[in-house]
């Protein structure tokens, strides 16, 4: 018979510290494989830290939050997760005269959550970002992407 392990993952990720944030996933997703997990969940929002309010104003962070994403995936290969991250609706950073602010008006930042599992990522877009409350989506699209690979 063979068992489905689901290593559940409990850490407080440091708000902005990406860098950071990434080396605490990909160690434990280190140890989850030599738990023989097939499963690893981690935290809401565990790539940015939670809650990351004004940090959601700058585009650089958000595109750091995307790279931070790709990079997870990368580690991920015989190993499924769910990783918490700020979704944008779109797939596209806002644009804006001046790279650190964000313009005025709707944006379709979420409250997301990962799926990466073999060299793809399933994204489920869960809670849209207003200020520094969330509310409830009013649907979770699934979609998969490739992830790009490393040369």
């Amino acid at each position: 018979m063979r068992h489905f392990r689901v290593a559940m993952v409990q850490m407080n990720p440091t708000v902005g510290d990406l860098e950071g944030n990434v080396r605490r996933i990909t160690t434990w997703l280190r140890e989850a494989r030599k738990a023989k997990a097939d499963l690893a969940v981690f935290p809401e929002l565990a790539i940015t830290g939670y809650p990351p309010e004004d940090l959601l104003l700058k585009p650089r962070f958000l595109e750091d939050n995307r790279r931070a994403l790709e990079e997870i995936v990368r580690a991920c290969r015989d190993l499924a997760a769910v990783v918490g991250y700020v979704g944008q609706g779109g797939g596209s950073p806002p644009k804006s005269a001046h790279p650190m602010v964000v313009p005025a008006g709707r944006h379709e930042l979420y409250n997301a959550a990962a799926v990466p599992m073999r060299s793809s990522t399933c994204r489920t877009m869960g809670s849209s970002m207003k200020a520094d409350t969330f509310t409830q989506a009013d649907a979770f699209p699934l979609w998969c992407s490739t992830a790009p690979r490393s040369a």
